[in-house]
């Protein structure tokens, strides 16, 4: 069962090249966060002022124009995959209770909704479903919603249990997904005026939305700075990033016929770590990595592609967004979107594990080129020649074995031990 949605405009953090300036307009409006490193505002626990107790009359209309009465609807799937009924769409205000008790800081955005992290989360919180336009686009609709919803839990799942045959903690794992409702939180909106005086926000505040407003919260671990914002002290770092990365997509591969599909700079995220190995299981055989300090998650997955357990397959129907394969030429990451749509040969619903080794590609091109540490020519001529071949493997699977990544990894019983 193919669970297919219209395409989203996905943000693409683009930044120009030597050869090349661009503008950034020509990338389509954000689903991805922009800056989720940025030095984010606190504000300090306050009295919540909306009541949980807030009249829900309205809300009946947005639950109604959304068909929550059929079984088969996206609205009632989403919330099913939630573990929510109609019963449960509780207030913003309940959310940030839970999540946000003694603080409450902005720290990214995107085109469809904020970021702010709390007590040791990040929640992402999108408005969906409703009428009035989000920054000047249309809202995300409970089809879109569950699609990622469905992805995100099924990723997080590969860290939930260490014994199963395929095993990464190497995507963010989520905390928790559910639908809440209006109004946004004055909490929040703090939080938002903050970060936006500091010039940061290019958002509208979302104070105007009407008080029957659907939303859907990930709440989530937070992973770190991202790639974009990440100072490497050394090569070695940023080959072991790149292994993580590697590792991961080939776990889930595997376990779920798995493609990220937009696995720009600022959807990797890391942290600097005192653990200097971490395992992977993949198919049964233990994957053990040496880390370099750095503990890197994968996020966002918007326009991911994945076939769940049940055999319901998640995917974004990207033919109905050229613009987003329009992008300036001779830019890496335009160029593989591109090259993603010619692998694809327009069947965005099929399993085509190459375009994992193609952002395998755009990931290296990233850390030459983007990045700025200390490198020898060997090393940067090592990172040069695995940009060259991961354009020639069929998946991130293949590229584990690259010579790039020789004596950082074995496989079965931990040689790392002491």
């Amino acid at each position: 069962v193919s669970v297919g949605v219209p395409t989203l405009k996905p943000f693409s953090p683009l930044k120009p090249t030597m050869e090349q300036e661009y503008d950034t307009t020509l990338v389509g409006a954000a689903s991805a966060l922009r800056s989720p490193s940025m030095c984010p505002t606190e504000v300090a626990s306050d009295s919540e002022s909306v009541a949980d107790t807030e009249s829900v009359a309205s809300l009946g209309d947005a639950l109604e124009r959304l068909d929550i009465g059929d079984e088969h609807s996206p609205l009632t799937a989403l919330l099913r995959t939630c573990g929510q009924t109609q019963d449960d769409i509780k207030t913003m205000a309940t959310l940030c209770k839970k999540y946000f008790s003694k603080k409450a800081k902005k720290i990214g955005e995107g085109t469809y909704g904020e970021a702010f992290k709390g007590d040791g989360v990040v929640t992402k919180i999108i408005p969906m479903g409703g009428d009035a336009l989000v920054n000047g686009e249309v809202q995300m609709g409970p089809r879109e919603v569950h699609a990622e919803t469905a992805i995100v839990k099924s990723l997080t799942e590969l860290s939930a249990n260490d014994t199963r045959k395929n095993f990464t903690d190497g995507f963010i794992r989520l905390v928790n997904a559910s639908v809440c409702r209006g109004p946004y939180s004055k909490k929040l909106l703090t939080a938002w005026d903050k970060y936006a005086v500091k010039g940061e926000s290019e958002n509208e505040k979302p104070d105007n939305l009407p008080s029957n407003q659907l939303y859907i919260a990930y709440t989530c671990e937070d992973g770190g700075a991202d790639l974009e914002h990440f100072e490497f002290r050394s090569a070695t770092e940023a080959v072991a990033l790149l292994f993580q990365i590697v590792v991961a997509l080939a776990v889930a591969e595997e376990q779920s016929q798995f493609e990220h599909r937009d696995l720009h700079w600022g959807n990797v995220l890391i942290k600097r770590t005192r653990v200097q190995k971490k395992q992977a299981r993949l198919n049964g055989v233990d994957i053990n990595m040496q880390t370099s300090g750095l503990n890197v998650t994968i996020i966002d997955f918007t326009l991911s592609r994945l076939t769940a357990d049940s055999g319901e397959t998640f995917f974004l129907d990207l033919n109905a967004d050229p613009e987003l394969f329009n992008g300036p030429k001779k830019h890496c990451q335009s160029e593989t979107y591109r090259r993603m749509k010619k692998a694809i040969k327009g069947k965005w619903d099929a399993y085509e594990p190459k375009t994992n080794a193609l952002w395998l590609h755009y990931l290296a091109d990233t850390v030459l080129e983007q990045k700025h540490y200390s490198v020898t020519m060997e090393q940067k001529k090592a990172l040069s020649d695995f940009r060259k071949r991961a354009l020639t493997y069929k998946s991130a699977h293949a590229a584990m074995f690259d010579e790039l990544f020789s004596g950082i990894w074995t496989s079965g019983k931990s040689s790392f031990d002491s």
